[in-house]
C-alpha cells in the first residue's frame, strides 16, 4: 500500500517546484530539472508557454516565495496558491494542482502564473467604492 502523504509534506513539495520553476525561469537551471515533479501533459504546457514575462537574474531567496494557500480537494488531489515575487517589486501568484496516481506517487498536474487582472477594469470604480 502506498503511504499517505500528509499536508505538511506537500507543502514541501510545493514550495520546492515553485523554487525549482523560479530557478528556470531565471536561468539559473535548465527546464529538465522541473520534469521528474510535473506529469507529461504539464511538461508540454510549460515548453508550450515559454519563458515568464518577469525573468530576473539572481538567486531565488526565501523572500521571494511567501503565502501558501493549500487546499486538499480529494485524497489524491491537491491545489496551491504561492504568491512570489516578480521584478520591480510587483508580487504574483504561482497555481499548482497535483494528484497521486494509484501507486501513490505525486506529480503536478498544472504550473501556472495567475493572470494579471486589471481591477479597474474588470470592477469599475463606482462597484469598488459600494462594496
Amino acid at each position: 500500500m502506498a503511504e499517505r502523504w500528509t499536508d505538511e509534506q506537500l507543502r514541501q513539495v510545493v514550495m520546492l517546484v515553485a523554487r525549482l520553476y523560479l530557478e528556470v525561469e531565471r536561468g539559473l537551471r535548465p527546464r529538465s530539472v522541473l520534469r521528474r515533479f510535473l506529469t507529461g501533459d504539464a511538461d508540454a504546457a510549460q515548453h508550450a508557454v515559454g519563458l515568464s514575462r518577469f525573468p530576473r537574474g539572481g538567486p531565488v531567496s526565501p523572500d521571494d516565495l511567501s503565502r501558501l494557500a493549500f487546499c486538499r480537494a480529494t485524497e489524491r488531489r491537491v491545489f496551491a496558491a504561492l504568491a512570489e515575487r516578480q521584478e520591480e517589486g510587483r508580487w504574483g501568484a504561482l497555481l499548482l494542482e497535483l494528484r497521486a496516481d494509484a501507486r501513490g506517487v505525486w506529480r503536478v498536474t498544472e504550473l501556472t502564473r495567475a493572470q494579471d487582472r486589471n481591477l479597474v477594469h474588470d470592477y469599475p470604480v463606482r462597484q469598488l467604492q459600494e462594496r
